[in-house]
């Protein structure tokens, strides 16, 4: 089921606009109807998108860079994991996957 947000962003924005300028900052925030943003500081909060639910599909480059202060930093929770894992590899391991084409 999709829903129209216009409403409840002009809520939110009212409510705390400060505490959620990544999202408002966001490219698409006028015309997004998706229920869960990687860009909100208070995306765990939120009920999770069911199937059909829109899905944000702004791309991670800009993501990351809007939600550099959020401490997940504007990324799903696979993404956050993967960079974790990425991080946590030794050196050889990297250039093994690197070379490999593959990407923790």
């Amino acid at each position: 089921m999709c829903r129209d947000r216009k409403a409840d962003k002009v809520l939110m924005v009212e409510a705390g606009g400060e505490e959620l300028e990544p999202m408002i900052r966001c490219p698409r925030w006028h015309r997004c109807s998706a229920p869960i943003c990687p860009l909100d500081p208070q995306k765990e909060q939120r009920v999770p998108a069911g199937p059909g639910e829109t899905q944000c599909t702004l791309g991670k480059a800009k993501r990351m860079e809007l939600g550099a202060l959020l401490p997940w930093r504007g990324l799903w929770p696979r993404e956050v994991a993967s960079m974790k894992k990425w991080a946590e590899m030794t050196p050889a391991a990297r250039r093994q996957l690197d070379g490999l084409g593959i990407k923790a």
